[in-house]
């Protein structure tokens, strides 16, 4: 990693594509001096001109299962994202608690490596790519017994196709638009991840796009 001065990183007036160090090197030590360093905030995400998108050999990937909650399918996804995956079901299963008294059984998701470029950008690759990202579609809980006295025994499911913006009609509709708006705020609250895409941009309307890109962004 090239060096930059703290004080004109932290005066921010560096373009990011004006120095001689790169963009990413650049905002991988900008990430570094504000205390969010990350290992993959390196790696270059653009494609040659002409070139069709590769993904990156040297990141090591896993299959994350969930630790807390079972994800469904299992992600793979690179090795440190696995870290960002514990901290966000932690916070899913703390929020689930307070909304319905349980956490739920299943994190449901539309993948999260896939070796593509960003959708509309042929030249930078997706996060996917680097599987550094995950497509959450929703969660969903399974029916307990009478006998467990629970607030919400009945098998359910949330997720963002139809509970972003739920229909009159959907009795439960309210309750689960609030706990997905609170979960957007404790992934802002926590920092969980620097991007996150929803619904009202274009090929989101049923997923919420999460993502440690080596910039911040929330689309919406």
């Amino acid at each position: 990693m090239c060096h930059v001065p703290r004080a004109l990183a932290l005066a921010l007036v560096l373009p990011l594509s004006a120095t001689a160090c790169g963009r990413y090197e650049l905002a991988a030590r900008w990430n570094e001096l504000r205390g969010d360093a990350y290992v993959l905030d390196t790696i270059s995400r653009d494609i040659p001109e002409a070139a069709a998108p590769s993904c990156p050999e040297h990141v090591r990937s896993v299959v994350y299962r969930g630790e807390l909650i079972p994800y469904q399918p299992p992600a793979q996804v690179a090795e440190p994202f696995a870290e960002k995956l514990r901290a966000f079901d932690r916070v899913v299963e703390e929020l689930a608690r307070e909304h319905y008294g349980r956490a739920p059984d299943r994190v449901l998701h539309f993948g999260a490596s896939l070796c593509r470029s960003v959708r509309g950008n042929t030249r930078r690759l997706s996060e996917h790519a680097l599987g550094n990202a995950l497509d959450l579609a929703g969660f969903r809980w399974r029916k307990l017994p009478a006998a467990a006295g629970a607030s919400h025994p009945h098998a359910f499911s949330v997720t963002v196709q139809r509970h972003w913006a739920p229909r009159e009609q959907d009795a439960d509709g309210a309750t689960h638009r609030a706990f997905l708006q609170a979960l957007l705020a404790r992934i802002r609250e926590r920092n969980l991840f620097r991007g996150v895409i929803g619904p009202g941009r274009e090929g989101h309307a049923d997923h919420l796009h999460l993502d440690q890109a080596p910039w911040s962004y929330w689309l919406f």
